[in-house]
Order: C-alpha cells, then sequence, then structure tokens
C-alpha cells in the first residue's frame, strides 16, 4: 500500500498528472475549422504543397521547419487540421515537462511546481496558442529552455 507521504514525494506521478491535465483541458476545444487564425490557414495550405516547391507563404526559417515537420506528420493524418493539432500537443506536453523541471531547479517543492504547472497551462499563450498556434508553443519551449542553461551557467 502507497502511503500519502509517499505520493507527495514522487516526482513522476507529478509530472504524469501535469501532463495529462495540461493535454486533456484543451482536446474539446481543439477546432475543426480554423478559419478565425489566420496563420493557421497558411500553414495548412503549405503543409499540402508540394515538397521543396519553394513557394511559401510564411516567413523562414522557423516557419519552414514546421511546415515540413507538418507535412511529415500529415502523410500519416491526411489531414492538416489534425496535423497542426498533433504538433502542438506533443509540444504542449514538451513545455509543461520542462516548466515542471524548471521550477523544481528553483527549489519548488513537488507540489508547488505541480500547481504553478497547470497554472501555466492555463495561460492565454499556451492555451489559445495550443488550438493552432505551434510556432509561438515552440518559442516557449526555446524560453523555457534558454531560462534552465541560464541557470546552470549562473550556478
Amino acid at each position: 500500500m502507497i502511503s500519502k507521504q509517499n505520493i507527495f514525494k514522487n516526482k513522476y506521478l507529478f509530472i504524469i498528472f501535469s501532463l495529462l491535465i495540461s493535454v486533456l483541458i484543451r482536446i474539446p476545444f481543439l477546432p475543426e475549422n480554423i478559419g478565425f487564425n489566420n496563420d493557421a490557414e497558411l500553414y495548412s495550405e503549405n503543409i499540402e504543397k508540394e515538397y521543396f516547391s519553394g513557394t511559401y507563404d510564411v516567413q523562414a526559417p522557423g516557419y519552414i521547419s514546421y511546415i515540413y515537420l507538418g507535412r511529415i506528420i500529415n502523410s500519416f493524418l491526411e489531414n492538416p487540421v489534425r496535423t497542426q493539432h498533433f504538433i502542438n500537443i506533443i509540444l504542449i506536453l514538451f513545455i509543461t515537462l520542462l516548466f515542471f523541471n524548471l521550477l523544481e531547479s528553483l527549489d519548488f517543492k513537488k507540489y508547488e511546481a505541480f500547481i504553478f504547472t497547470i497554472i501555466f497551462s492555463f495561460n492565454n499563450i499556451m492555451f489559445i496558442g495550443s488550438l493552432t498556434g505551434g510556432n509561438r508553443l515552440f518559442l516557449v519551449l526555446c524560453s523555457i529552455i534558454l531560462i534552465l542553461i541560464s541557470l546552470k551557467i549562473i550556478n
């Protein structure tokens, strides 16, 4: 039998719950129609274009790498909107994991890191961006990595 004290000391349990909550709160809100977001429509169009066509309606270089990743995934999912949602959910998982670890490296207790990670998941950039804005989420991910690296350099 697992005691309550052991549950609150188990880092992986907090991480799993953080990941589940961060993803599950988004799934009911994933739209099939992404017409409200101009970038998402451009991504969808570009994801469906021929490889190496050189005709992109987006800015280089990050957008193009996002589009090629989308093309690879879209070859399996065959739906550019679902492809964008899939990429964004994967990014949400990474961001949640890194944010939890960032808080823990700042000496937050595991349950505090869990609570603040969930609060961070409800942030507008994370929540609205997770509907269609994978590139913005990637910038959040890179910012978190930069913060972690900076902390290691300082210490």
